[in-house]
């Protein structure tokens, strides 16, 4: 939520700054992905070297579309972005976003979806507890 919240805020507070709400939308990124380790410690290491181990060959190919000339959507920014050389394209299009904004939606987004799956597990073994006898079970009978 925090990073949504700062998203939409720097949506509203630089409306004309695409570099600002990147920036921002960024920074942002890292501060839930480091807020939500106490959650589930374990499944959030999991998950930010899934995430690095995702997005680094991405971020290698857009080096390579951006330096390259690649005429594809990896070297191409969106027709309002501000006019840049290699470096500052590389770095606002392809490691920002890739390093940052991608890898919270992984982790934030896959720590969700654990605890989600957890809560229907429990859900599904309190249900099937109802058809199991209670009582001793002795190994000979």
């Amino acid at each position: 939520a925090l990073n949504t919240v700062l998203a939409f805020g720097s949506f509203a507070l630089f409306p004309k700054s695409l570099l600002v709400q990147l920036a921002v939308f960024g920074v942002g990124s890292w501060l839930a992905i480091a807020l939500a380790h106490p959650g589930w410690p374990a499944l959030w290491r999991v998950l930010l070297a899934y995430g690095l181990a995702a997005r680094l060959p991405v971020l290698v190919v857009m080096f390579l579309a951006i330096f390259g000339g690649w005429d594809t959507h990896y070297a191409k920014p969106r027709p309002d972005f501000p006019p840049m050389g290699h470096w500052g394209l590389f770095l606002w299009t392809a490691l920002l976003p890739q390093m940052s904004i991608w890898i919270y939606l992984t982790v934030v987004g896959g720590l969700l979806f654990g605890a989600l799956a957890v809560g229907i597990r429990r859900l599904a073994r309190r249900g099937s507890d109802r058809d199991v006898p209670t009582g001793s079970v002795s190994a000979g009978a």
